[in-house]
């Protein structure tokens, strides 16, 4: 339990930075409020919704002391993805860009052309 906790704080905040990261070049905060208060409602919303689903399935059985932190890790699951979502919401083109960047082939050529190199330093010493 500690190790999710552990764990799901660095994502929340790399999915944080990630989703400030993606916000257009040129905007203010003043021109991206609503959406940026809607995104936070949502969360909030969420959150209290999870957290009344795990009271109501687990608060009333033999496991009640357990709900509080069964809650909190739905919302670390909830939070990323609400982030996730609104950022592809806000500027799909950027992150299609950084998809559409990343040629596998670009990286094969470069991984085959370094073991290529390598093999011939071996033969010539």
């Amino acid at each position: 339990m500690i190790i999710s906790f552990i764990v799901a704080i660095p994502v929340i905040a790399l999915l944080v930075w990630f989703y400030l990261k993606i916000c257009p070049s040129g905007t203010t905060l003043k021109s991206r409020l609503g959406f940026e208060t809607s995104v936070l409602t949502a969360g909030i919303l969420g959150c209290i919704l999870v957290s009344y689903f795990s009271y109501s399935t687990v608060g009333q059985g033999t496991d009640s002391a357990w709900w509080p932190v069964i809650a909190l890790i739905y919302c670390f699951v909830l939070i990323p993805s609400i982030l996730i979502l609104s950022a592809i919401k806000y500027n799909p083109n950027k992150i299609i860009e950084g998809i559409a960047s990343y040629d596998r082939s670009l990286i094969r050529e470069t991984v085959w052309t370094d073991l290529k190199q390598r093999r011939n330093t071996r033969r010539l010493s």
